[in-house]
Order: structure tokens, then C-alpha cells, then sequence
């Protein structure tokens, strides 16, 4: 049946309206400085790089992997038709893109392994709610990095059954063997939920860092992009230090703890901040931004 003309144009944006709305909410906005950078850093190492070697396909499906593994280097996130549609829409031109600008890539990779990891963690749930035995003579690879990529549901959960299995058994052991320790089943909540929120807490900087980061490693692996405003907070996770408060952290499930206070520093001459508090933001000055 075809629509009178009249109908025909309020009907075409009553479309495109619905269709928007059905589509899902980026969960990140792109930075606006990240079509400059993209573009600088990609012409940058194609001419300045000692190798001179063009961001041709070959190159860019190296990026494209390299991008990917990022995210889900156990292949445990991204199912292979992920994958496939990245490759599809990226594979032999996000070189050229990028040098003309285009970072969307960075944002839709980012989007889809959020709503995986999402997805995965509920799965965690449901298998530690099932009942599992460890009587059986079962196999749980430690590294699927070489491993194809999943296929279906079905052979994606059995991957999970199995690491959520093997992380439950060995808690158990380290339980026996020390006599005490965190309840297994805890244990693995509170590594995923510490994951998910550490992914949660990327901004656009750093989903441009990571795409950007995974750019350089085509040229080189054991080189990275840093932003101005994430090198500073690299400097204090490798020297373990906030530089002149006098205090030494660590790292402990997501979160910076405080292990102790240098005496007669300006902490402990605070008197606010004591081991053992978390860190979780840093200003300037009383009224500064977090």
C-alpha cells in the first residue's frame, strides 16, 4: 500500500524520530580535541617513525587487533560476530580514518565491550548461583588469547562456567592451605564488580588514550599515548607516591589505598588522612575540582 504524498514526508521523520530513539545512548561523548589528535599522531608515525611505514590495510587490521585485545586480550567479552562487524566496518581503512580524523571507532568499541562486560557480569552471577561440583576431571584454560573467538551463547557461558569455576576452587584452596581468607564466591563478586567499575569510571580522554595507545603499538608494542591530564596520575601509580603530601599507596581491589604516612610529612602533620583510607579523587585547594 502506498501513502498519499502528503503523508509520505511527515511519515519519513516520524521514522527517522523513532529510529533514533531506538538506537542505543553512546556511553561516553567523544572529547573534541580527538579528531586533531588522532590525525596528528597517525601522520606523526607514519613520517617520523624510523621504519617509515604507511598506515596502509595490513596496518590497520593490526590497530583494529590491537584495539580489540585492549579491551578483551582473554577473549572472553566480545563474541565473534563483535568482531566481525568491527572488521567490516574498520578493517583495512581505520589508518586512513584516523588520519583524516575520524576516532569514532574508538567510542563504538568502547560502547559494545561495555555492554558486554555488563552482560558478562550478570552471567557471573547466575553461574555462582547454580550449583557446581568438583568432582568431575575438567580443564579451564588460564589464557584464550589465542583461542577463536566465541561464537554462540552458549559457548561463551561454557568459557565463563569454567573461570568462574577454577577462581571458586582455587579461593577454596588458599582458604585450607592459609586457614582463613575471603569467602570464594565473595572473592569473585568483588573482582568483577572492582572491574566493571574501573571501566565504568573511563571518560573520553581515556577511551581516546586507549584507542590512540593502541595506534602506537602497531609501530611499536611497548609504546603508549599518554594525555597530559593521565600522565601525572601514571607517574603516582608507578612511583606509588602523592608527590609532597608523604604518603605511599597501592592499588587494592579498584580503589587507591593509603598504606602509611611519612613522619613529620604534611599528612601526617594533617592528621585527616590516615593509612588504610581510599582515595578516590584529588583537587586543588579547598574549593578546587575533583
Amino acid at each position: 500500500m502506498s501513502l498519499p504524498p502528503n503523508l509520505m514526508e511527515p511519515m519519513r521523520h516520524l521514522l527517522l524520530a523513532a529510529l533514533f530513539l531506538a538506537a542505543p545512548a553512546r556511553a561516553i561523548e567523544p572529547t573534541p580535541a580527538g579528531p586533531v589528535l588522532g590525525s596528528l599522531i597517525a601522520h606523526m608515525l607514519g613520517r617520523g617513525h624510523y621504519e617509515k611505514r604507511p598506515l596502509d590495510a595490513a596496518m590497520s587490521r593490526k590497530f583494529l587487533d590491537n584495539l580489540l585485545e585492549s579491551y578483551d586480550y582473554g577473549r572472553m567479552y566480545f563474541m565473534k560476530s563483535d568482531v566481525d562487524a568491527f572488521v567490516a566496518e574498520y578493517g583495512d581503512s581505520l589508518g586512513e580514518r584516523v588520519k583524516a580524523g575520524e576516532v569514532g571507532a574508538a567510542y563504538a568499541v568502547y560502547d559494545r565491550f561495555m555492554e558486554r562486560l555488563a552482560q558478562r557480569r550478570a552471567l557471573v552471577t547466575e553461574l555462582l548461583a547454580s550449583s557446581m561440583t568438583f568432582t568431575a576431571a575438567e580443564w579451564a584454560p588460564t589464557e584464550r588469547h589465542k583461542d577463536p573467538w566465541a561464537t554462540t551463547d552458549a559457548e561463551m557461558r561454557e568459557r565463563w562456567r569454567l573461570a568462574v569455576k577454577f577462581d571458586l576452587l582455587r579461593g577454596r584452596l588458599e582458604a585450607e592451605k592459609g586457614g582463613k581468607g575471603e569467602d570464594p564466591a565473595k572473592a569473585v563478586v568483588a573482582h568483577h564488580d572492582s572491574l566493571v567499575e574501573n571501566y565504568k569510571q573511563f571518560d573520553s580522554g581515556d577511551v581516546l588514550q586507549n584507542f590512540l595507545s593502541a595506534l602506537c603499538r602497531v609501530y611499536d608494542p611497548h609504546t603508549d599515548y599518554f594525555a597530559a591530564a593521565k600522565e601525572e596520575n601514571f607517574t603516582i601509580g608507578m612511583k606509588l607516591s602523592l608527590f609532597g603530601i608523604g604518603a605511599s599507596l597501592r592499588n587494592e581491589k579498584g580503589f587507591t589505598s593509603v598504606v602509611s604516612l611519612v613522619p613529620g610529612g604534611p599528612a601526617e602533620t594533617d592528621k585527616r588522612l590516615k593509612p588504610g583510607d581510599k582515595i578516590v579523587g584529588v583537587a586543588q585547594g579547598e574549593d578546587g575540582e575533583f
